[in-house]
């Protein structure tokens, strides 16, 4: 210890920190480095790869506080090494995050071309899922049309009361220090009441473009309207929705994505919509074009087959699919009912009959013993990815879709990247 030690010998050469650096490297930054202060003049500035990469391997430990992230800066030896001495404050952080937002998305492209052209990520049989994520926003904070009025009414009356006691028959100029909050939510407040209205002016689009499409029993699908009086908006996030999730509602945001055989995400997304019908074909579309950026380089690129399950079901989609040239494997039921039905009714056999709709032909095939084993691969596939993400991630850190959309993105490149590392562990 008589030498000042070299932080490049306390990180081993297996570790994740290495091969986010080395990505980073590879990466074209020209967007980020574009915003970069040419003259000089200002703070000293931080290397915009340097940036990048402490945050990616930040997200892949899911640490997303910018000030969590300052503090790991100085602390561990992992971030001293990527920031290079660096050691940026959590405001350098928040701002770098903000203003390449943008970016993130055909930065996760770039991370996935390269990592199939190491042999990851084969597209022959791709599958599809979503999953609710919370936002940075209360669920006791959405609130009706009605609700809002009504506390914009009490607000103004409130405010009056004040003033007239302040000033009696005077006009005040400002407003006074301790309404400064009360007026910055009223402002919310507003902004969420014309959102409602410019809903209710433009109308709504249905839930599912099939509503009325019969099903493989015979009976209709049951059509859920809100009401206009009902429907909210938060308070907090406007963007953010109410969703229904595997334990309970959550406000936040609908994460897609699109994963291969060996768990390496090939598209992601973040939607609005509660129901992940809409989101097949624009997902679907997303994944062959980002193999398309890899097709001379790995065998086998072109997808051949999407697994999904009942959310994605519908005539219009399966259609879509045909032209799409990719077949798909999406029961119109959940997958204990065609268990039940293969029980009760047996396996098909012999050819298929004429005359079948697309509905039909789908439920028949996964009663197929080859289709059924096929679909129940989509579980096992997809499931310990979304396990794997949100493993220790209890919301989004930022507030907005574009936000949303770029966490979501960074995550995911992030996870590719460790699938990468841990490829090249076991080689």
């Amino acid at each position: 210890m008589l030498f000042p030690p070299s932080l490049d010998e306390l990180i081993p050469e297996d570790d994740l920190a290495r091969i986010v650096v080395d990505a980073v490297d590879q990466l074209d930054l020209s967007a980020i480095e574009a915003s970069c202060n040419p003259e000089g003049d200002g703070r000293s500035a931080i290397d915009p790869a340097a940036m990048l990469a402490t945050l990616i391997y930040a997200y892949a430990l899911k640490v997303l506080s910018s000030r969590q992230i300052e503090i790991l800066c100085r602390n561990r030896v992992e971030f001293r090494w990527i920031s290079g001495q660096a050691m940026p404050d959590h405001a350098t952080i928040a701002r770098f995050r903000t203003r390449h937002s943008a970016v993130f998305q055909e930065l996760f492209a770039q991370v996935l071309e390269m990592v199939r052209r190491c042999g990851l990520g084969q597209a022959g049989t791709i599958v599809l899922d979503g999953t609710k994520l919370k936002g940075n926003a209360a669920l006791d904070q959405s609130k009706t049309l009605r609700a809002i009025t009504k506390e914009l009414t009490e607000a103004a009356l409130i405010r009056d009361l004040a003033e007239n006691a302040k000033y009696g028959k005077k006009r005040g100029d400002e407003l006074p220090k301790h309404l400064r909050g009360a007026e910055n939510r009223r402002r919310r407040l507003e902004e969420a009441r014309r959102q409602i209205e410019a809903e209710q002016q433009g109308g709504q689009e249905p839930v599912a473009a099939a509503v009325a499409e019969p099903r493989p029993t015979g009976r209709k699908k049951r059509e859920r309207k809100a009401k206009a009086s009902e429907r909210k908006v938060n308070i907090t996030d406007a963007d953010s929705r109410i969703l229904k999730g595997r334990h309970g509602f959550v406000q936040g945001y609908n994460a897609q994505a699109v994963v291969s055989r060996d768990q390496v995400i090939l598209a992601a997304d973040v939607v609005q919509d509660g129901n992940d019908l809409r989101q097949l074909i624009p997902m679907v579309r997303k994944a062959q074009a980002n193999v398309a950026r890899t097709a001379g380089a790995c065998a086998a690129p072109e997808i051949q087959r999407v697994l999904a399950d009942a959310g994605y079901h519908s005539a219009a989609n399966l259609a879509e699919l045909e032209k799409l040239g990719v077949e798909g494997f999406i029961p119109g039921k959940a997958a204990w009912r065609i268990e039940e039905d293969i029980r009760r009714k047996g396996r098909p056999v012999g050819r298929m009959k004429q005359g079948l709709t697309r509905v039909e032909r789908m439920e028949r095939k996964l009663r197929t013993c080859s289709g059924s084993w096929i679909y129940k691969q989509r579980g096992r596939t997809i499931e310990p990815v979304f396990g794997q993400l949100k493993h220790g991630l209890y919301a989004l850190p930022r507030r907005g879709l574009q936000a949303a959309k770029a966490d979501w993105s960074l995550l995911c490149l992030a996870h590719n990247l460790k699938k990468l590392c841990a490829a090249k562990r076991a080689a």
